[in-house]
């Protein structure tokens, strides 16, 4: 992996910092706040039926679903960065934490089973801390069921053939993995689709972090990613992830609720969420 080839492709990128993430985000706030007062004008769902839904949400929620993937990606990217670059797993395993939890509200709006998703949450988001056995056999089945006739790329049918065998419990699964991890920087979905304003995301796999773990539960994958296994015992060793960065303004209420009031907040959010 060549540093100076990292350093250069981080140039491009949209955001190199944390504060001027918080920054732009504390502007978006404050425009949610005035579109609110002017019949939510300009912010998501505004010309359609769904204005008396948007009445119903407080401005900290408007303000969720109106997030920029380009805000939530660059978290990821300036973590991903750190870890290339200062071998920070530290920052990395909190940037995952903050990216997933800020990912997963944004998109709490979105209603049904949707592919992108299924995908961050079997692969990166709280499937790193997996236990629940039924859960994992659910999300199994669920993308046989949804997915097994629509996958035409190699590195999607070479995740559904892993996925199919964990499911019934086979252990030959160290060759389709490994596959896996050759395929992984050239999934087109990864560097030109969702998530293309991460651009660091293919430097490294983090996106198969969760399906390592989630298959290591049962039988012992063998890997010469050194990488991989150096994080996942970092992550065997902290199991308690935080917030990569101290949200300040009027976005303060961000550390409450992407942390110790997630689960909470995530619920009542929920429960007016009718949109999509």
């Amino acid at each position: 992996m060549k540093i100076d080839e990292i350093k250069k492709k981080f140039l491009e990128s949209n955001y190199k910092n944390f504060d001027t993430i918080n920054k732009e985000l504390n502007e978006l706030f404050d425009n949610v706040e005035k579109s609110k007062r002017h019949n939510f004008k300009n912010l998501l769902y505004s010309n359609t039926k769904k204005l008396d839904l948007l009445k119903k949400l407080k401005p900290e929620e408007l303000f969720l679903m109106n997030i920029h993937d380009k805000f939530i990606l660059s978290i990821l990217n300036i973590s991903i960065y750190n870890a290339l670059v200062n071998g920070d797993y530290e920052i990395l395993f909190n940037g995952i934490y903050t990216y997933t939890h800020l990912r997963s509200l944004n998109r709490l709006h979105i209603n049904g089973f949707k592919f992108n998703s299924f995908i961050e949450h079997l692969i990166i988001n709280e499937n790193i801390f997996i236990k629940d056995d039924d859960w994992k056999k659910y999300i199994v089945k669920k993308f046989t069921e949804n997915f097994g006739e629509q996958i035409e790329g190699k590195f999607d049918i070479e995740l559904m053939t892993i996925l199919q065998k964990t499911m019934m419990e086979e252990k030959d699964i160290d060759n389709n993995f490994n596959e896996l991890l050759k395929l992984y920087p050239k999934c087109q979905w990864l560097n030109k689709g969702w998530y293309r304003e991460c651009i660091l995301i293919k430097f490294l796999p983090i996106f198969l972090v969760g399906i390592y773990k989630l298959i290591n539960q049962e039988i012992e994958i063998k890997t010469n990613n050194q990488w991989l296994i150096e994080f996942i015992k970092y992550l065997k060793e902290n199991r308690e992830g935080k917030l990569v960065y101290n949200f300040t303004g009027k976005i303060e209420f961000l550390n409450r609720i992407l942390n110790k009031d997630y689960n909470e907040f995530s619920k009542e959010y929920k429960s007016k969420c009718h949109f999509a």
